[in-house]
């Protein structure tokens, strides 16, 4: 959904699946699946009862088995990803001891430590978050319903219909 693009070329894009609730002349979704960025679409549609969604907390309404989905899809490409090797594991482990001792000792020179590590990071691919993304990272991709698609975010996708 595009929200006020005024005369600029940029526009607003949002992957709040709640805005799709038909307001003010936009799309309506009507069901809710899983959707990675790495281009995985859960192959469940839940159904969206908006019924059943408090406007003033839309975050609030109940998505587990979208989570439950998007978890298994996270497992799978773990079980099947190349395995760091150990030496590396415990490096990585002593350096995060080593940073939770500084926090409780000298938590500015955790500061500092961590910072030195943030370019390294920044490079490389973000590492997968270890729980869902929040409901605000859903996002709506169903091109086949007239509404332009934005882009996969981890989390879910809504399926819309032409209002």
């Amino acid at each position: 959904m595009l929200l006020d693009g005024g005369s600029g070329a940029n526009f607003h894009e949002s992957n709040d699946w709640w805005i799709y609730s038909g307001e003010l002349r936009g799309p309506r979704a009507t069901s809710l699946r899983g959707a990675c960025s790495c281009g995985w679409r859960g192959e469940t549609s839940y159904p969206l009862s908006w019924e059943d969604v408090d406007r003033n907390a839309p975050h609030l309404y109940d998505t587990r088995q979208i989570q439950d989905d998007w978890a298994r899809h996270i497992d799978d490409v773990e079980a099947r990803a190349v395995p760091v090797p150990d030496v590396l594991v415990a490096l990585l482990d002593q350096v995060e001891q080593e940073l939770d001792r500084l926090i409780g000792d000298a938590p500015l020179a955790a500061l500092r430590a961590i910072s030195r590590l943030e370019p390294e990071f920044q490079t490389s691919r973000r590492p997968r978050p270890r729980t869902p993304p929040p409901a605000s990272a859903m996002t709506c991709s169903a091109p086949d319903s007239g509404c332009p698609s934005t882009k996969a975010a981890d989390a879910y996708s809504a399926t819309l219909c032409a209002r």
